[in-house]
Protein backbone atom coordinates (compact mmCIF):
# COMPACT_ATOMS: atom_id res chain seq x y z
CA UNK A 1 0.00 0.00 0.00
CA UNK A 2 0.97 3.81 -0.48
CA UNK A 3 0.49 6.48 1.52
CA UNK A 4 0.66 9.44 -0.67
CA UNK A 5 -0.07 11.96 2.05
CA UNK A 6 1.66 12.00 5.48
CA UNK A 7 -0.32 9.98 8.02
CA UNK A 8 -0.39 9.02 11.57
CA UNK A 9 2.02 6.40 12.82
CA UNK A 10 -1.29 4.29 14.13
CA UNK A 11 -2.44 3.79 10.67
CA UNK A 12 1.42 1.47 9.44
CA UNK A 13 0.58 -0.15 13.02
CA UNK A 14 -2.54 -1.47 11.95
CA UNK A 15 -1.77 -2.55 8.58
CA UNK A 16 1.76 -4.12 9.61
CA UNK A 17 -0.28 -6.58 12.18
CA UNK A 18 -2.85 -7.24 9.36
CA UNK A 19 0.19 -8.17 7.44
CA UNK A 20 0.03 -5.87 4.90
CA UNK A 21 2.90 -3.43 3.82
CA UNK A 22 2.51 0.47 3.97
CA UNK A 23 4.85 2.66 1.85
CA UNK A 24 4.57 5.67 3.61
CA UNK A 25 5.50 9.26 2.00
CA UNK A 26 6.82 12.22 4.14
CA UNK A 27 5.99 14.63 1.16
CA UNK A 28 2.77 15.08 -0.81
CA UNK A 29 3.28 14.47 -4.74
CA UNK A 30 2.41 15.89 -7.66
CA UNK A 31 0.30 14.03 -9.71
CA UNK A 32 2.66 13.76 -12.54
CA UNK A 33 5.23 12.47 -9.45
CA UNK A 34 2.48 9.91 -8.66
CA UNK A 35 1.78 8.35 -11.93
CA UNK A 36 5.37 7.19 -11.67
CA UNK A 37 5.09 5.81 -8.42
CA UNK A 38 1.57 3.93 -8.01
CA UNK A 39 1.83 1.14 -10.19
CA UNK A 40 2.83 -1.89 -8.08
CA UNK A 41 0.09 -0.82 -5.18
CA UNK A 42 -2.78 -2.25 -4.27
CA UNK A 43 -4.63 0.16 -2.61
CA UNK A 44 -3.43 4.35 -2.37
CA UNK A 45 -4.05 6.05 0.65
CA UNK A 46 -4.60 9.71 0.54
CA UNK A 47 -5.64 12.82 2.44
CA UNK A 48 -7.05 16.15 0.39
CA UNK A 49 -3.59 16.69 -0.49
CA UNK A 50 -3.31 14.40 -2.85
CA UNK A 51 -5.05 14.55 -6.29
CA UNK A 52 -6.38 11.60 -8.06
CA UNK A 53 -6.40 11.45 -11.43
CA UNK A 54 -7.33 9.93 -14.51
CA UNK A 55 -3.21 9.02 -15.65
CA UNK A 56 -2.83 8.27 -12.07
CA UNK A 57 -5.70 5.78 -12.07
CA UNK A 58 -4.43 4.78 -15.61
CA UNK A 59 -1.05 3.84 -13.86
CA UNK A 60 -1.78 1.96 -10.70
CA UNK A 61 -2.37 -1.48 -12.58
CA UNK A 62 -2.78 -3.20 -9.25
CA UNK A 63 -5.15 -0.58 -7.80
CA UNK A 64 -7.96 -2.20 -6.10
CA UNK A 65 -8.67 0.37 -3.34
CA UNK A 66 -8.33 4.29 -2.90
CA UNK A 67 -8.58 4.99 1.05
CA UNK A 68 -9.56 8.88 1.07
CA UNK A 69 -8.59 9.56 5.03
CA UNK A 70 -11.02 11.87 5.73
CA UNK A 71 -14.92 12.57 4.36
CA UNK A 72 -14.72 14.24 0.96
CA UNK A 73 -13.63 12.20 -2.13
CA UNK A 74 -13.55 15.12 -4.73
CA UNK A 75 -9.75 15.00 -4.86
CA UNK A 76 -10.30 11.65 -6.32
CA UNK A 77 -12.23 10.67 -9.92
CA UNK A 78 -14.39 8.62 -8.61
CA UNK A 79 -16.25 7.57 -12.21
CA UNK A 80 -12.65 6.41 -13.73
CA UNK A 81 -12.03 4.32 -10.94
CA UNK A 82 -15.50 2.77 -10.79
CA UNK A 83 -15.09 2.16 -14.38
CA UNK A 84 -11.60 0.30 -13.73
CA UNK A 85 -13.67 -1.19 -11.15
CA UNK A 86 -11.27 0.18 -8.09
CA UNK A 87 -13.25 0.70 -5.17
CA UNK A 88 -13.05 4.20 -3.41
CA UNK A 89 -13.77 4.59 0.68
CA UNK A 90 -13.44 7.37 2.84
CA UNK A 91 -13.71 7.55 6.75
CA UNK A 92 -17.64 9.89 7.07
CA UNK A 93 -17.31 9.99 11.25
CA UNK A 94 -13.62 10.13 12.16
CA UNK A 95 -13.79 13.95 11.99
CA UNK A 96 -17.51 14.76 12.67
CA UNK A 97 -16.76 16.38 15.99
CA UNK A 98 -13.80 18.07 15.17
CA UNK A 99 -15.85 19.75 11.86
CA UNK A 100 -18.45 20.47 14.31
CA UNK A 101 -16.53 21.69 16.61
CA UNK A 102 -14.90 24.40 14.46
CA UNK A 103 -18.20 25.49 12.87
CA UNK A 104 -19.63 25.88 16.20
CA UNK A 105 -16.28 28.48 16.90
CA UNK A 106 -16.99 30.35 13.74
CA UNK A 107 -20.25 30.99 14.09
CA UNK A 108 -19.57 32.42 17.89
CA UNK A 109 -16.48 34.09 16.18
CA UNK A 110 -19.03 35.77 13.74
CA UNK A 111 -21.42 36.82 16.25
CA UNK A 112 -19.06 38.66 18.84
CA UNK A 113 -16.64 39.66 15.98
CA UNK A 114 -13.67 38.36 17.95
CA UNK A 115 -11.01 37.69 15.27
CA UNK A 116 -10.98 41.32 14.63
CA UNK A 117 -11.07 42.85 18.49
CA UNK A 118 -7.93 40.50 18.67
CA UNK A 119 -6.67 42.02 16.11
CA UNK A 120 -7.97 45.56 17.05
CA UNK A 121 -5.88 44.81 20.56
CA UNK A 122 -2.86 43.18 19.26
CA UNK A 123 -2.50 46.34 17.09
CA UNK A 124 -2.53 48.92 20.33
CA UNK A 125 -5.79 49.82 19.90
CA UNK A 126 -8.90 49.79 22.36
CA UNK A 127 -11.84 50.01 20.81
CA UNK A 128 -14.60 48.16 22.61
CA UNK A 129 -17.95 50.26 20.86
CA UNK A 130 -16.69 49.11 17.49
CA UNK A 131 -16.93 45.68 18.54
CA UNK A 132 -20.68 45.07 19.78
CA UNK A 133 -22.17 41.63 18.59
CA UNK A 134 -25.14 39.95 19.21
CA UNK A 135 -26.33 37.06 20.96
CA UNK A 136 -27.58 33.54 19.56
CA UNK A 137 -30.28 32.84 21.60
CA UNK A 138 -33.24 33.18 19.87
CA UNK A 139 -31.48 33.52 16.40
CA UNK A 140 -32.82 30.92 13.41
CA UNK A 141 -30.08 29.28 11.93
CA UNK A 142 -30.66 27.09 8.96
CA UNK A 143 -28.55 23.94 8.27
CA UNK A 144 -27.97 23.05 4.71
CA UNK A 145 -26.97 19.15 5.01
CA UNK A 146 -28.15 17.01 7.80
CA UNK A 147 -25.52 14.63 7.85
CA UNK A 148 -23.64 13.97 11.24
CA UNK A 149 -21.96 16.82 11.27
CA UNK A 150 -24.83 19.10 10.22
CA UNK A 151 -27.05 17.47 12.93
CA UNK A 152 -24.10 17.87 15.36
CA UNK A 153 -24.03 21.46 14.94
CA UNK A 154 -27.62 21.59 14.95
CA UNK A 155 -27.52 20.18 18.67
CA UNK A 156 -25.33 22.65 20.00
CA UNK A 157 -27.11 25.69 18.63
CA UNK A 158 -30.02 24.06 20.31
CA UNK A 159 -27.84 24.55 23.45
CA UNK A 160 -27.58 28.10 22.78
CA UNK A 161 -31.19 28.64 22.24
CA UNK A 162 -31.26 28.85 18.72
CA UNK A 163 -34.11 28.36 16.48
CA UNK A 164 -32.67 25.22 14.06
CA UNK A 165 -34.34 24.64 10.20
CA UNK A 166 -32.79 22.47 7.91
CA UNK A 167 -32.57 21.08 4.39
CA UNK A 168 -31.55 17.43 3.32
CA UNK A 169 -32.65 15.93 0.07
CA UNK A 170 -32.73 12.33 1.64
CA UNK A 171 -33.29 12.55 5.40
CA UNK A 172 -36.96 11.53 6.39
CA UNK A 173 -38.95 14.89 7.70
CA UNK A 174 -39.55 13.19 10.74
CA UNK A 175 -35.97 11.91 11.73
CA UNK A 176 -35.24 15.41 11.08
CA UNK A 177 -38.16 16.47 13.61
CA UNK A 178 -36.87 13.91 16.26
CA UNK A 179 -33.51 15.88 16.34
CA UNK A 180 -34.81 18.92 16.69
CA UNK A 181 -34.70 20.41 13.76
CA UNK A 182 -37.54 21.77 11.70
CA UNK A 183 -37.44 20.39 7.76
CA UNK A 184 -37.88 23.11 5.07
CA UNK A 185 -37.64 23.87 1.96
CA UNK A 186 -33.96 25.67 0.44
CA UNK A 187 -36.17 28.56 -0.49
CA UNK A 188 -37.69 28.59 3.24
CA UNK A 189 -34.29 28.03 4.87
CA UNK A 190 -32.88 31.09 3.11
CA UNK A 191 -35.50 33.57 3.67
CA UNK A 192 -35.82 32.24 7.63
CA UNK A 193 -32.56 32.10 8.62
CA UNK A 194 -29.62 34.30 10.48
CA UNK A 195 -26.69 32.53 10.27
CA UNK A 196 -26.57 29.96 7.49
CA UNK A 197 -24.25 26.69 7.80
CA UNK A 198 -23.32 24.61 5.20
CA UNK A 199 -22.48 20.73 5.41
CA UNK A 200 -23.14 18.86 2.13
CA UNK A 201 -20.64 17.48 -0.33
CA UNK A 202 -19.36 19.43 -3.53
CA UNK A 203 -21.23 17.95 -6.60
CA UNK A 204 -23.17 19.04 -9.57
CA UNK A 205 -26.02 20.39 -7.55
CA UNK A 206 -24.49 21.96 -4.20
CA UNK A 207 -21.60 23.61 -6.84
CA UNK A 208 -22.37 27.38 -6.06
CA UNK A 209 -25.39 26.64 -4.19
CA UNK A 210 -24.87 29.80 -2.06
CA UNK A 211 -24.45 32.42 -5.21
CA UNK A 212 -26.01 35.86 -6.02
CA UNK A 213 -29.57 34.43 -7.16
CA UNK A 214 -29.40 32.48 -3.41
CA UNK A 215 -28.36 35.75 -1.76
CA UNK A 216 -31.02 37.43 -3.16
CA UNK A 217 -33.77 35.76 -1.01
CA UNK A 218 -31.64 35.67 2.04
CA UNK A 219 -32.48 37.71 5.30
CA UNK A 220 -30.16 41.40 4.59
CA UNK A 221 -28.03 40.73 8.03
CA UNK A 222 -27.62 37.26 7.00
CA UNK A 223 -24.07 35.76 8.28
CA UNK A 224 -22.90 32.49 6.41
CA UNK A 225 -20.51 29.40 7.38
CA UNK A 226 -18.87 27.21 5.11
CA UNK A 227 -16.72 24.17 6.58
CA UNK A 228 -17.88 21.78 3.87
CA UNK A 229 -16.24 22.17 0.72
CA UNK A 230 -14.92 24.77 -1.67
CA UNK A 231 -17.09 25.52 -4.50
CA UNK A 232 -20.12 25.40 -2.91
CA UNK A 233 -20.23 29.19 -1.97
CA UNK A 234 -19.31 31.58 -5.26
CA UNK A 235 -16.19 33.02 -4.06
CA UNK A 236 -17.28 36.38 -6.63
CA UNK A 237 -20.70 36.79 -5.23
CA UNK A 238 -20.00 36.46 -1.67
CA UNK A 239 -17.99 39.65 -2.09
CA UNK A 240 -20.34 41.85 -3.48
CA UNK A 241 -23.01 40.56 -0.89
CA UNK A 242 -20.29 41.84 1.59
CA UNK A 243 -19.87 45.18 0.09
CA UNK A 244 -23.39 45.86 -0.30
CA UNK A 245 -24.53 44.95 3.22
CA UNK A 246 -26.57 41.85 2.16
CA UNK A 247 -24.42 40.06 3.78
CA UNK A 248 -23.09 41.33 7.16
CA UNK A 249 -20.29 38.58 7.45
CA UNK A 250 -18.81 35.77 6.65
CA UNK A 251 -16.95 32.51 7.74
CA UNK A 252 -14.77 30.29 5.23
CA UNK A 253 -12.61 27.19 6.16
CA UNK A 254 -12.33 26.26 2.21
CA UNK A 255 -12.31 27.37 -0.86
CA UNK A 256 -12.73 26.68 -4.26
CA UNK A 257 -8.72 26.56 -4.68
CA UNK A 258 -6.91 25.63 -2.15
CA UNK A 259 -4.24 27.74 -1.19
CA UNK A 260 -6.66 30.47 -2.67
CA UNK A 261 -5.00 32.33 -5.51
CA UNK A 262 -4.53 36.25 -5.35
CA UNK A 263 -7.61 36.87 -6.80
CA UNK A 264 -9.25 35.49 -3.39
CA UNK A 265 -6.96 38.41 -1.88
CA UNK A 266 -10.00 40.81 -1.66
CA UNK A 267 -12.51 38.60 0.16
CA UNK A 268 -9.86 37.55 2.58
CA UNK A 269 -8.87 40.82 3.31
CA UNK A 270 -12.34 42.13 3.83
CA UNK A 271 -12.64 42.66 7.83
CA UNK A 272 -16.26 41.36 7.89
CA UNK A 273 -14.85 37.67 7.05
CA UNK A 274 -13.04 35.16 9.43
CA UNK A 275 -11.05 32.76 6.95
CA UNK A 276 -9.12 29.88 8.12
CA UNK A 277 -6.72 27.44 6.04
CA UNK A 278 -8.91 24.04 6.13
CA UNK A 279 -8.69 23.32 9.73
CA UNK A 280 -11.82 21.62 9.58
CA UNK A 281 -10.34 18.36 10.81
CA UNK A 282 -7.05 19.39 11.88
CA UNK A 283 -7.18 18.28 15.59
CA UNK A 284 -5.17 15.36 16.98
CA UNK A 285 -8.11 13.23 17.75
CA UNK A 286 -9.49 13.73 14.30
CA UNK A 287 -6.16 12.32 12.94
CA UNK A 288 -6.29 9.47 15.06
CA UNK A 289 -9.41 8.68 14.38
CA UNK A 290 -9.57 8.76 10.18
CA UNK A 291 -5.88 7.20 10.52
CA UNK A 292 -7.22 4.08 12.25
CA UNK A 293 -9.97 3.65 10.75
CA UNK A 294 -8.55 4.05 6.71
CA UNK A 295 -6.04 1.25 7.99
CA UNK A 296 -8.66 -1.02 9.27
CA UNK A 297 -11.17 -0.31 6.44
CA UNK A 298 -8.84 -0.98 3.78
CA UNK A 299 -7.39 -4.04 5.08
CA UNK A 300 -10.99 -4.87 5.75
CA UNK A 301 -11.50 -4.98 2.02
CA UNK A 302 -8.69 -6.24 0.63
CA UNK A 303 -9.20 -9.54 3.12
CA UNK A 304 -13.06 -9.44 2.01
CA UNK A 305 -13.73 -9.45 5.45
CA UNK A 306 -16.14 -6.08 4.99
CA UNK A 307 -16.85 -3.20 2.89
CA UNK A 308 -17.27 0.55 4.91
CA UNK A 309 -17.38 3.20 3.53
CA UNK A 310 -17.31 2.50 -0.35
CA UNK A 311 -18.63 5.36 -1.82
CA UNK A 312 -18.92 3.88 -5.51
CA UNK A 313 -20.41 0.05 -4.83
CA UNK A 314 -23.04 0.62 -2.10
CA UNK A 315 -23.77 -3.29 -2.77
CA UNK A 316 -20.52 -4.36 -2.08
CA UNK A 317 -21.63 -4.59 2.20
CA UNK A 318 -23.78 -7.04 1.58
CA UNK A 319 -21.35 -9.27 0.03
CA UNK A 320 -20.09 -9.98 3.24
CA UNK A 321 -22.85 -10.55 5.24
CA UNK A 322 -23.02 -14.72 6.44
CA UNK A 323 -26.87 -14.91 5.24
CA UNK A 324 -26.52 -13.32 1.72
CA UNK A 325 -23.14 -15.29 0.61
CA UNK A 326 -25.31 -18.17 -0.83
CA UNK A 327 -27.67 -15.70 -2.56
CA UNK A 328 -24.95 -13.66 -3.57
CA UNK A 329 -23.28 -16.55 -4.99
CA UNK A 330 -26.38 -18.09 -6.73
CA UNK A 331 -27.35 -14.80 -8.36
CA UNK A 332 -24.07 -14.61 -10.18
CA UNK A 333 -23.73 -18.10 -11.12
CA UNK A 334 -27.31 -18.46 -12.70
CA UNK A 335 -26.04 -14.83 -14.47
CA UNK A 336 -22.61 -16.38 -15.68
CA UNK A 337 -24.49 -19.97 -16.62
CA UNK A 338 -27.11 -17.43 -18.68
CA UNK A 339 -24.24 -15.87 -20.60
CA UNK A 340 -23.23 -19.33 -21.99
CA UNK A 341 -26.26 -20.34 -22.79
CA UNK A 342 -27.55 -17.60 -24.33
CA UNK A 343 -28.22 -17.44 -28.55
CA UNK A 344 -28.81 -14.53 -30.45
CA UNK A 345 -28.56 -10.39 -29.52
CA UNK A 346 -29.62 -9.92 -25.86
CA UNK A 347 -32.85 -7.92 -24.98
CA UNK A 348 -33.57 -7.93 -21.69
CA UNK A 349 -32.82 -9.29 -18.17
CA UNK A 350 -35.38 -10.42 -16.12
CA UNK A 351 -35.09 -10.80 -12.21
CA UNK A 352 -37.60 -11.98 -9.96
CA UNK A 353 -36.81 -12.22 -6.07
CA UNK A 354 -39.37 -14.09 -3.95
CA UNK A 355 -39.12 -14.26 -0.34
CA UNK A 356 -39.09 -11.92 3.09
CA UNK A 357 -34.96 -11.89 2.42
CA UNK A 358 -34.19 -11.36 -1.29
CA UNK A 359 -37.45 -8.62 -1.59
CA UNK A 360 -36.08 -6.68 0.74
CA UNK A 361 -34.85 -3.46 -1.83
CA UNK A 362 -30.95 -2.87 -0.25
CA UNK A 363 -30.77 -7.24 -1.00
CA UNK A 364 -32.41 -7.00 -4.41
CA UNK A 365 -29.90 -4.36 -5.49
CA UNK A 366 -27.01 -6.49 -4.15
CA UNK A 367 -28.74 -9.73 -6.16
CA UNK A 368 -29.05 -7.71 -9.23
CA UNK A 369 -25.27 -6.73 -9.12
CA UNK A 370 -24.45 -9.85 -8.51
CA UNK A 371 -26.23 -11.53 -11.28
CA UNK A 372 -24.93 -8.73 -13.95
CA UNK A 373 -21.70 -9.63 -12.59
CA UNK A 374 -22.14 -13.12 -13.62
CA UNK A 375 -23.05 -12.35 -16.94
CA UNK A 376 -20.72 -9.42 -17.81
CA UNK A 377 -17.87 -11.57 -16.33
CA UNK A 378 -18.43 -14.13 -19.37
CA UNK A 379 -19.16 -11.75 -22.01
CA UNK A 380 -16.79 -9.13 -21.19
CA UNK A 381 -13.89 -11.50 -20.61
CA UNK A 382 -12.58 -11.93 -16.89
CA UNK A 383 -10.70 -9.17 -14.80
CA UNK A 384 -13.14 -6.81 -16.82
CA UNK A 385 -15.59 -6.96 -14.23
CA UNK A 386 -16.61 -6.73 -10.63
CA UNK A 387 -18.62 -5.75 -8.41
CA UNK A 388 -17.57 -2.15 -8.22
CA UNK A 389 -18.11 -1.55 -11.76
CA UNK A 390 -20.64 -3.90 -12.68
CA UNK A 391 -23.59 -1.27 -12.62
CA UNK A 392 -21.86 1.34 -14.83
CA UNK A 393 -20.61 -1.57 -17.39
CA UNK A 394 -24.60 -2.73 -18.12
CA UNK A 395 -25.69 0.90 -18.04
CA UNK A 396 -22.85 1.85 -21.18
CA UNK A 397 -24.15 -1.25 -22.71
CA UNK A 398 -27.25 -0.38 -22.40
CA UNK A 399 -28.97 -3.34 -20.84
CA UNK A 400 -31.94 -3.26 -19.68
CA UNK A 401 -32.83 -5.35 -16.46
CA UNK A 402 -36.73 -5.45 -15.36
CA UNK A 403 -37.35 -6.51 -11.96
CA UNK A 404 -39.75 -8.56 -10.13
CA UNK A 405 -40.09 -8.82 -6.37
CA UNK A 406 -42.30 -9.76 -3.74
CA UNK A 407 -41.81 -10.78 -0.42
CA UNK A 408 -44.26 -14.09 -0.59
CA UNK A 409 -43.13 -17.19 -2.59
CA UNK A 410 -45.90 -20.17 -3.03
CA UNK A 411 -42.92 -22.87 -3.04
CA UNK A 412 -39.99 -21.58 -1.14
CA UNK A 413 -38.42 -19.50 1.33
CA UNK A 414 -36.28 -17.59 -1.14
CA UNK A 415 -36.56 -18.01 -4.66
CA UNK A 416 -34.15 -16.16 -7.26
CA UNK A 417 -35.32 -16.60 -10.67
CA UNK A 418 -33.20 -15.21 -13.24
CA UNK A 419 -34.62 -15.17 -17.30
CA UNK A 420 -32.34 -13.71 -20.05
CA UNK A 421 -34.52 -12.64 -23.06
CA UNK A 422 -32.65 -12.57 -26.91
CA UNK A 423 -34.35 -12.03 -29.87
CA UNK A 424 -33.79 -16.19 -30.32
CA UNK A 425 -35.69 -17.24 -27.00
CA UNK A 426 -36.40 -16.84 -23.49
CA UNK A 427 -34.47 -19.13 -21.40
CA UNK A 428 -35.33 -18.76 -17.32
CA UNK A 429 -33.12 -20.61 -14.43
CA UNK A 430 -34.60 -20.37 -11.12
CA UNK A 431 -32.30 -21.56 -7.70
CA UNK A 432 -32.91 -21.50 -3.82
CA UNK A 433 -31.23 -22.01 -0.93
CA UNK A 434 -32.34 -24.31 2.15
CA UNK A 435 -30.61 -23.04 5.46
CA UNK A 436 -27.77 -21.80 3.55
CA UNK A 437 -25.14 -25.12 3.17
CA UNK A 438 -22.70 -25.86 1.40
CA UNK A 439 -23.44 -26.70 -2.67
CA UNK A 440 -20.89 -27.46 -5.21
CA UNK A 441 -22.08 -28.66 -8.71
CA UNK A 442 -20.12 -29.56 -11.44
CA UNK A 443 -20.98 -30.30 -15.15
CA UNK A 444 -19.17 -33.36 -16.09
CA UNK A 445 -16.26 -32.88 -18.56
CA UNK A 446 -18.28 -35.38 -20.73
CA UNK A 447 -21.00 -32.32 -21.46
CA UNK A 448 -20.81 -29.93 -24.12
CA UNK A 449 -21.91 -27.02 -22.08
CA UNK A 450 -18.47 -25.99 -20.71
CA UNK A 451 -16.05 -25.89 -23.53
CA UNK A 452 -12.57 -25.01 -23.06
CA UNK A 453 -13.59 -21.35 -24.16
CA UNK A 454 -16.25 -21.52 -21.16
CA UNK A 455 -14.60 -22.85 -18.47
CA UNK A 456 -16.71 -21.78 -15.88
CA UNK A 457 -18.41 -24.72 -14.13
CA UNK A 458 -21.71 -23.62 -12.08
CA UNK A 459 -20.40 -23.69 -8.32
CA UNK A 460 -22.41 -22.20 -5.69
CA UNK A 461 -21.14 -22.07 -2.34
CA UNK A 462 -22.17 -20.96 1.28
CA UNK A 463 -21.00 -21.48 4.14
CA UNK A 464 -23.48 -23.31 6.11
CA UNK A 465 -26.10 -24.49 3.43
CA UNK A 466 -28.16 -28.37 3.76
CA UNK A 467 -29.81 -28.62 0.70
CA UNK A 468 -30.01 -26.45 -2.76
CA UNK A 469 -32.01 -27.11 -5.75
CA UNK A 470 -31.37 -25.88 -9.13
CA UNK A 471 -34.14 -25.15 -11.79
CA UNK A 472 -34.30 -24.73 -15.12
CA UNK A 473 -37.91 -24.75 -15.79
CA UNK A 474 -40.12 -27.36 -17.91
CA UNK A 475 -36.49 -29.10 -18.61
CA UNK A 476 -34.71 -30.45 -14.98
CA UNK A 477 -33.76 -30.14 -11.57
CA UNK A 478 -31.27 -32.08 -9.56
CA UNK A 479 -30.79 -31.76 -5.29
CA UNK A 480 -27.68 -32.39 -3.49
CA UNK A 481 -26.46 -32.15 0.61
CA UNK A 482 -24.08 -31.00 2.78
CA UNK A 483 -20.59 -32.65 1.81
CA UNK A 484 -21.17 -34.21 -1.09
CA UNK A 485 -17.62 -34.53 -3.09
CA UNK A 486 -17.73 -32.69 -6.64
CA UNK A 487 -17.07 -35.99 -8.31
CA UNK A 488 -20.43 -37.53 -6.52
CA UNK A 489 -22.11 -34.59 -7.45
CA UNK A 490 -22.05 -34.52 -11.27
CA UNK A 491 -24.95 -33.46 -13.34
CA UNK A 492 -24.79 -34.23 -17.42
CA UNK A 493 -26.52 -31.43 -19.35
CA UNK A 494 -26.26 -30.82 -23.65
CA UNK A 495 -26.43 -28.08 -24.98
CA UNK A 496 -30.19 -28.88 -25.97
CA UNK A 497 -31.23 -29.37 -22.56
CA UNK A 498 -31.72 -33.28 -23.09
CA UNK A 499 -28.70 -35.61 -20.99
CA UNK A 500 -30.01 -38.94 -22.63
CA UNK A 501 -27.15 -38.89 -25.41
CA UNK A 502 -24.57 -37.48 -22.96
CA UNK A 503 -25.06 -39.85 -20.37
CA UNK A 504 -25.04 -43.06 -22.81
CA UNK A 505 -21.83 -41.65 -23.82
CA UNK A 506 -20.16 -41.69 -21.10
CA UNK A 507 -21.89 -43.77 -18.48
CA UNK A 508 -19.90 -43.78 -15.70
CA UNK A 509 -20.52 -40.13 -14.90
CA UNK A 510 -24.28 -40.94 -13.99
CA UNK A 511 -23.58 -43.98 -12.21
CA UNK A 512 -26.06 -44.39 -9.61
CA UNK A 513 -24.55 -43.54 -6.20
CA UNK A 514 -25.90 -43.37 -2.68
CA UNK A 515 -23.74 -41.84 0.50
CA UNK A 516 -24.82 -41.88 4.01
CA UNK A 517 -23.78 -38.24 5.56
CA UNK A 518 -23.46 -37.96 9.59
CA UNK A 519 -22.55 -34.75 10.75
CA UNK A 520 -23.09 -33.77 14.20
CA UNK A 521 -25.94 -36.44 14.93
CA UNK A 522 -27.26 -35.76 11.79
CA UNK A 523 -28.03 -37.81 8.84
CA UNK A 524 -29.04 -37.60 5.47
CA UNK A 525 -29.09 -39.95 2.11
CA UNK A 526 -28.08 -39.00 -0.85
CA UNK A 527 -29.05 -40.60 -4.23
CA UNK A 528 -28.77 -40.12 -7.82
CA UNK A 529 -30.12 -42.67 -10.27
CA UNK A 530 -29.24 -42.61 -14.55
CA UNK A 531 -31.43 -40.92 -15.39
CA UNK A 532 -32.02 -38.29 -12.43
CA UNK A 533 -31.91 -34.81 -14.46
CA UNK A 534 -34.20 -35.58 -16.93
Amino acid sequence: MLAADPIEGVCRDILTARKHELVALEKTPSPAELVGMVGDFDALIVRSGTTVTKEVLAAGKSLKVIGRAGVGVDNVDVAEATRRGIMVMNVPGGNTRSAAELTMSLILALARNIPSAVSSLKGGKWERSKFMGSELSGKTIGVVGLGRIGREVARWCQAFGMVTVGYDPVMAPDVAAKAGITPVTLDELWARSDYITLHVPKTPETTNLIAAGTLAKCKTGVRIVNVARGGIVNEADLLEALKSGKVAAAALDVYSQEPPPPAAAALLAHPAVICTPHLGASTTEAQLNVARDIAVQVADALDNKGFTGVVNASNLSFLSRPDLVAYTSIAERLGALHAQLMTGKLRKVHLTLQGPLVSDPAVASALKTAALKGLLTITQGDGAVNYVNTAMLAAELGIDVVEKVSPKSLNYTNLITVGLETDANLHTLAARCVWHIVLRAHCSPCCPLFTPQHPHPLTLRAPDAACLTIARRGWCRWTTSRWISTRAARCCFSTTWTSRACCSASPTCCRARTSTLRTLGWAATWWAARRWAC
